[in-house]
């Protein structure tokens, strides 16, 4: 098939034409993702600026604290708690690059390099019983009460170490705000410790730092098998002892136990201390095996925190060794720990 030289031209021109289209389209695409990026920097400044119009920035009081990644669903729903009846707007922020860092302190300065606002992001914590508790990754709390303001930014941590919460929270420094700030610091409090949606249930911290449940079975007294002496024993000296802890802290008085149970793999420890759970329903229980041996003061620091606890140190003899046997440094450290956490002078 020949092909006339006018035919050629006209088809070099229509692929000049359709190339030029397809470049203008790229320019165009660039220029929209640019200034949508433009927009919402300039939607993040001005949002904050209508909220802290007239109000002297260098009044405004700063406070910053860090909590364990496996606090992050409480301190959710501290902030929901603290939120019921104010009025309140949500910002979700997003970083451009790693090394941009988000903070109150640049918020208030309207120091938006990196920043940029969009819809608020969150993680999804399951709990037993369907329950799921939507925890805000990286955004900013803009609170608004007839007296003062707040602001919260929950966002992740920085560094490469850790996988923190951190809070940061930011108030007019008068008595109105200090009223404020002390109101929401109680309820991340009670939050973290009598309010705390882990309390009362079975718990075993992960080597990520992340809490699995633990299902035990309900085990009624007639369905433990043992000699009547050492039933009385147990109940005595774990049950009994457990459900009179508030008498014991009234005379000042320890309220630490522990208790070894000793046998060969089938004899029931494991079915006892479900008993022992089923007859201690507000009892937190904390699982200690070899998966999170090395979290020893993760998990005390936890059974503080939901006490009145209970901690379950599974073959522990595998830890807890002679002294005069020889052991490597990092098993010393280890039984150290347990013994500081049992009965340690701090």
């Amino acid at each position: 098939m020949i092909i006339s030289p006018e035919t050629l031209r006209i088809m070099e021109v229509i692929s000049t034409f359709v190339i030029t289209l397809g470049v203008v389209a790229v320019i165009a695409t660039v220029i929209c993702l640019f200034l949508a990026d433009l927009n919402k920097k300039s939607n993040l400044s001005k949002t904050l600026k209508a909220f802290i119009k007239n109000y002297d920035l260098s009044k405004f009081k700063i406070l910053t604290k860090s909590y364990p990644k496996r606090s992050h669903a409480d301190l959710q729903l501290a902030i929901n708690e603290f939120l019921v009846n104010k009025s309140f707007q949500i910002m979700g922020i997003e970083k451009e690059y790693s090394r941009d860092r988000a903070s109150i302190s640049n918020l208030l300065a309207f120091d938006m390099e990196g920043l940029k606002s969009i819809k608020a992001n969150y993680t999804d914590y399951d709990f037993p019983d369907d329950l799921v508790i939507k925890a805000i990754q990286n955004g900013v709390y803009l609170v608004t009460t007839t007296s003062s303001k707040l602001l919260i930014l929950v966002k992740e941590s920085e560094s490469y170490y850790n996988d923190d919460v951190i809070i940061e929270i930011a108030t007019i420094n008068d008595s109105c705000g200090e009223i404020l700030l002390q109101e929401f610091k109680q309820e991340i409090s009670l939050s973290l410790t009598s309010k705390s949606i882990y309390r009362g249930r079975s718990l075993l911290l992960n080597q990520e730092g992340k809490i699995d449940f633990i299902c035990h079975k309900e085990v009624e007294s007639k369905e433990v098998i043992l000699p009547e002496h050492t039933k009385i024993v147990i109940d005595r000296q774990i049950i009994d002892f457990s459900n009179r802890l508030l008498d014991f802290t009234h005379y000042q008085q320890s309220s630490k136990k522990g208790v070894l149970l000793y046998g060969p793999p089938g004899t029931g420890k494991t079915h006892l201390i479900s008993y022992i759970k089923t007859q201690l329903k507000n009892h937190t229980l904390l699982v200690i095996n070899s998966e999170n041996i090395t979290m020893i003061s993760g998990v005390f620091k936890m059974a503080n925190l939901l006490q009145p606890s209970l901690v379950i140190i599974e073959d522990v003899d595998l830890l807890a060794k002679s002294r005069d046997l020889e052991a490597g440094p990092y098993s010393d450290m280890m039984l150290q720990s347990l013994m500081n956490e049992l009965d340690g002078i701090s």
